[in-house]
């Protein structure tokens, strides 16, 4: 896990400074569009365990440091057009929201 901007600095994440207000962008590395996606030069892979954990861990203690509720946990591409984070990580994403 690694901080890029100070917690309370603006993010650029989500297309514009309305929806970048007052919120934190996370970033995974990795390609998780689509599994079954061979057309690319960029093969899909699954979020590792270890990714997950790390995931799971920051967004528990973001929720409680800050009062966040499962329904406003977005994936990106519910803010801006895009496939990110891709078909593979939005399902864990959704599975996440809906244990809350």
């Amino acid at each position: 896990v690694f901080e890029g901007r100070d917690i309370k600095a603006q993010g650029a994440h989500a297309g514009n400074k309305q929806l970048n207000r007052n919120n934190i962008g996370i970033c995974l590395l990795g390609n998780f569009a689509n599994q079954l996606d061979r057309g690319s030069e960029y093969r899909a892979q699954k979020p590792s365990a270890k990714q997950l954990s790390a995931l799971k861990a920051l967004l528990d203690d973001l929720r409680q440091a800050y009062g966040i509720r499962g329904n406003m946990i977005y994936g990106h591409a519910e803010l801006k057009q895009t496939e990110c984070p891709g078909v593979l990580m939005s399902s864990w994403l959704n599975r996440y929201q809906r244990e809350l």
